[in-house]
């Protein structure tokens, strides 16, 4: 019986999970734990500092450890990247790199989205959706 409601609530918890009818409308917003730098050449580097608690938090500050992760963009991820600001979307974004690369924009849109997913899976942008 207790088994059922744990499953119940998780199944609820991917109900409230709504698909984005329009991927391009969500803004990108780069996370407080990300810190992000440009070159001079405008490469952009990204270094995430995960949260550490407990022991391995002792640790790190005993041994002196870098737990961060380090990305290096390279020159259209960084064009993509330094339109991250929290206003715009991604389909203004992909409006952009279209026009910078001179491709075709469904081609743009496709190799935008996919960026911004890598990114996510790696933790370095998060998406915000206006519903």
């Amino acid at each position: 019986m207790l088994f059922n409601k744990k499953k119940q609530q998780e199944y609820q918890h991917i109900e409230d999970a709504r698909p984005i009818h329009d991927p391009l409308s969500a803004v990108p917003l780069v996370p407080e734990h990300v810190d992000m730098r440009k070159n001079d050449d405008g490469i952009v580097y990204l270094r995430s500092q995960p949260t550490v608690k407990g022991l391995r938090d002792n640790l790190t500050k005993i041994l002196k450890q870098d737990y961060s992760r380090k990305v290096e963009l390279d020159k259209y991820g960084s064009f993509c990247y330094a339109l991250v600001d929290g206003r715009h979307n991604i389909k203004y974004i992909a409006e952009q790199f279209a026009e910078w690369t001179k491709q075709d924009q469904h081609e743009a849109n496709l190799q935008i989205i996919t960026f911004f997913q890598e990114l996510m899976k790696k933790n370095l942008i998060a998406l915000q959706i206006k519903r």
